[in-house]
This record gives C-alpha cells, structure tokens and sequence, in this order.
C-alpha cells in the first residue's frame, strides 16, 4: 500500500518538526554561535526592528509604548540576562534584549 504525500499532510508534518526543534534543548546550545538580527534585514525591516528600543521611531511605530524591549516580550525565547537571545520570529538569528519591533507582545 502507497500512501500520497499531500501539500496539507507535509505543512503538517513541517510544522511539527518546528515545534519540536523550537522546544529542544540544543537550540540553547548553539544559540550563541547563532548571527545577530541586522535591522536591514528585509523581515526585520517590515517590523520596525531597532537594537536599542529607546530610539523608536514612534511616528512610524506608534503602537510602541516606553519599556517595551526584547527582553520582557512574548516572542522572545531567549535566556534572561543575556545582551543577545533568540527570538520566535527570527529563527536563526539572535535580537538585542534591548531592541524591539512591531511584532512586540508584553509577557505574563
């Protein structure tokens, strides 16, 4: 008996390798080998990405509010108290704790 691997069944199973990559141990692992976010990057670019969130450019972002950093959203994934960390919408690269983008979510 074949079986047809259909468009939907791949995503499906794409989607659950990310999963279980983005919830690995090893990912913490190498993060510090992983490059850091450009702000020219083309997705980042989208997003308003800055390094130091307190040079937003609220007349392009005004949904930024003082405080909102990296470090204390809901996208990021990284360790706490580390400069760099990773974030759910970069894979492969590292954002500054410090940074921000449009994309930002409040922990907790």
């Amino acid at each position: 008996m074949r079986e047809t691997l259909t468009r939907r069944s791949l995503l499906e199973h794409v989607g659950l390798v990310a999963g279980v990559l983005a919830t690995t141990p090893l990912r913490t692992l190498v993060a510090a080998d992983l490059p850091h976010l450009s702000p020219n990057d083309p997705v980042a670019s989208a997003l308003g990405y800055t390094e130091d969130a307190t040079k937003v450019d609220q007349n392009k972002s005004p949904s930024y509010r003082p405080g909102e950093q990296c470090a204390n959203c809901l996208q990021n994934s990284g360790a706490t108290g580390q400069t760099w960390g990773a974030c759910k919408l970069f894979a492969g690269r590292l954002v500054n704790e410090n940074g921000w983008c449009r994309a930002y979510v409040r922990k907790g």
